[in-house]
């Protein structure tokens, strides 16, 4: 049974101009011109050290950036750990799910199951980012077997109670809940009832805050910043082929011109080769 624990969580002052999609879905142009009209955009702390070439000196500033952010309450802290219920609303869906922690030792015992093998160096790199800037900014995606405990409380807790937060950016209405003491000790013996999770997208993440409790064993038990969602919410319709084998003559260039070209499309099997 999965251990769900509370999380100390800092919101920002003013969401819209500083809540910021996936860094890597900008453009230059796009970063350059919300660095310019949001200042206190959160990109501006993902950003900090940018031209450095140093991975520790970068960590360091922003880190240090981060801190000027609390400093000047840009965030604020809530004044305990906490457990929240999150929901995305646009024009054709509403996801929704917790944010919460769940141990560590969840994740290696594989009663959180894993899917993805990870790459050392990329764990590496990140684990040393993680362990200077001491705040994981993004959760990683759990599933539950469809708990109906955990449903119900999805459904009762938006009717309870105003929204901790509610902000709208590109279309999409996203909501924040801060579950009382009841609802929070519900939540935690309803997800005890199960045999394991499952890890849907963030192997990465948590390989890389296992790497930092590794350099710490003595320190305090880590847990892992988790959105913790319903299966019957996660829809997966994309299926893809890879190229087993190119012309030796095609570069890389003409490889990801090729793969980007694609587009998605279903590409017709021709000529299969046997197994």
């Amino acid at each position: 049974m999965p251990k769900i624990l509370p999380l100390q969580f800092y919101l920002p002052k003013n969401p819209k101009g500083q809540v910021i999609k996936n860094v890597e879905t900008y453009s230059e142009e796009e970063k350059k011109a919300v660095l310019q009209k949001h200042p206190n955009s959160f990109l501006h702390v993902i950003s900090a050290g940018k031209n450095i070439h140093s991975n520790i000196t970068r960590n360091r500033v922003i880190r240090q950036k981060w801190e000027s952010f609390i400093q000047t309450k840009q965030y604020s802290g809530l004044k305990k750990s906490a457990i929240l219920y999150y929901s995305i609303t646009n024009e054709k869906h509403v996801f929704d799910g917790f944010l919460c922690g769940i141990a560590l030792e969840d994740f290696t015992s594989r009663r959180v199951t894993k899917h993805e093998n990870t790459i050392y160096s990329r764990v590496q790199m990140m684990s040393e980012y993680l362990k200077t800037v001491n705040i994981q900014t993004e959760p990683v995606m759990v599933v539950h077997e469809n708990l109906n405990g955990i449903i119900r409380l999805e459904n009762e807790i938006p009717k309870s109670t105003p929204p901790l937060l509610s902000f709208t950016i590109e279309k999409e209405t996203h909501a924040l809940w801060l579950l009382n003491g009841n609802q929070e000790k519900e939540f935690i013996k309803i997800s005890q009832q199960a045999n394991h999770f499952h890890l849907a997208d963030g192997h990465h993440r948590s390989a890389c805050v296992e790497m930092v409790q590794n350099i710490k064993p003595k320190g305090k038990p880590l847990s892992v910043y988790t959105f913790l969602i319903a299966k019957e919410k996660l829809q997966n319709k994309s299926f893809f082929w890879y190229l087993k084998k190119l012309p030796e003559a095609m570069d890389f260039k003409k490889k990801l011109q090729l793969i980007q070209d694609l587009k998605g499309q279903i590409v017709p099997v021709v000529n299969k080769p046997s197994e």
